[in-house]
Formats: structure tokens, sequence, C-alpha cells
């Protein structure tokens, strides 16, 4: 399976630059510190699937000059992953679209988007037209003839969807990977890891630099790629970390736009 991936965000939760901010990331020249909210695509031939719709995507799916949607995969209900489903519409014109996600945050979903998921969404044009799916936690689900696996992990007081796709495993919003879920990883000896990683602190919801580094090495893929970051990571300084901690180059930080094939 030849997987072509693009990162459409590598922001934390409140883009870079943050509002109000002057600190020397959000006003640096770096075109790799600016960072929308953390979103994906995932391509294979003529299926293209979109991993979260956040409030940048728009911007995002403009940027990427993108023609067609297959199927969605929302990984958790938070506003930076969810709020820009309705920027879907233009792609429903013509025809459904498949959503897939857990079913905790397709009740949370259905409730906060009533008209797109009520008894009357209205005609079409007027909504996304998307078809809400449960997906079922480690078991295989077809999505685009593509096979997927979903994986639980803790993000906060919640969850947080993990994917794995061919060599490809997905991991952008968690504190906490559980062992038998590395197992699991470690079972599909992966190409690529995309991961959490949000400031060098602690933190309650996210995986921070030195814990993003320890699962790295626990899980083993052969490449690794650093998203969902604050306004405390510089990128050059943590690209500078990684190659310290990962002389072999294994270890990259993303950013927005940056492409890679599995």
């Amino acid at each position: 399976m030849n997987l072509l991936v693009t990162f459409l965000g590598t922001g934390t939760s409140t883009g870079i630059p943050m509002l109000g901010c002057s600190c020397p990331v959000c006003t640096s020249s770096n075109k790799h510190n600016k960072r929308l909210r953390t979103s994906f695509l995932i391509q294979h031939d003529d299926t293209t699937i979109l991993f979260d719709t956040g409030p940048d995507l728009r911007t995002q799916l403009l940027r990427e000059g993108v023609q067609d949607i297959s199927a969605v995969i929302i990984s958790h209900a938070h506003a930076d992953h969810l709020n820009g489903i309705d920027d879907i519409r233009p792609f429903t014109f013509k025809h459904p679209i498949n959503l897939y996600t857990d079913q905790s945050s397709a009740h949370i979903i259905k409730n906060r988007f009533g008209y797109i998921f009520g008894n009357n969404p209205g005609h079409i044009g007027s909504s996304p037209r998307l078809l809400l799916n449960e997906i079922e936690l480690n078991a295989i689900t077809r999505i685009c003839d593509l096979r997927c696996e979903f994986i639980e992990l803790p993000h906060g007081n919640g969850i947080s969807l993990g994917l794995i796709i061919g060599k490809l495993a997905i991991i952008s919003d968690c504190h906490e990977i559980p062992q038998r879920e590395i197992d699991k990883l470690r079972s599909y000896d992966l190409d690529s890891l995309i991961i959490d990683c949000v400031r060098h602190k602690p933190h309650p919801a996210h995986l921070y630099v030195k814990r993003s580094f320890e699962y790295i090495r626990k899980i083993g893929a052969k490449h690794n790629y650093l998203t969902h970051m604050g306004h405390e990571l510089d990128h050059s300084s943590l690209q500078k970390e990684c190659d310290h901690h990962f002389p072999d180059g294994s270890v990259k930080v993303a950013y927005d736009g940056l492409k890679f094939e599995v």
C-alpha cells in the first residue's frame, strides 16, 4: 500500500502564532513556526481521507488544492479537531461523505451540529451531507477499501482515536500510550509514526518532548514525525534536539504542508 501523507496543520489548539502573544516563536520569521491546527490528508490512488476537521480547514484545503474528499475521520470532538466540519460542504454537493469516529464523539457531534445530523437537514447545499459511522475499537474497519484499525488513547479526561493504516500510525492527541497499544503498534512493524508533542513541560492532556521520545523508542517505527506543537517549541531548536537524541535522523519535526510517502 502506497500512501501519501500531508500535514495540513501541526499546531496545538491555539494555533501558532497564538493570539495576543509576542514570544520568540509567535513572532518568528521561520515559516515552519507558523502552525495551523493539527490535521492530515491520507491519499492512496484516487482516495483522499481527511483526518480531523479543525477550524483552519478551509485555508488548509485551499493551500493543498484538494479537489475531492472520499472520507473523514474525527479523532475526538474537541473544537480544534472538529469545528471546521462545515467547510466540507462543497465536497458533498455531488455525493454524501462517510464520517468515522467513536461512539462518544459521535454523540457530541450530533448534538453540536444538529443542523447536519438532525431529522430535517434541509436542501442539498445548506449543510454538509455526512453519513456518521461509529467505529469499533481494536477491530479492522474498511474505509474506502483501505484497511484501518483504531486504538483508544487517554487524552485529558477523555479519549482520542489513534489510527493504524498500512505501515502508518497517527497518534496526534494523548497524554499516555497504554502498554497494550504499544504492543499493538510494534506488531505492525511501522514505517512511519506521527506522534503528539506539545511542549517540554509535562501536560495533563498531551505528550511532551521527553515522553514523545520515550514512546518513539518503545514503538520502533523507522520514521517518526512530531506534531501538535505549541509556541514553546521552536522548529529549528527542536529539530536539533531530535538529531541529538536520534542521530540516525529518524525523528523529524513536522511542519504545515510537509508530505511524505509510506
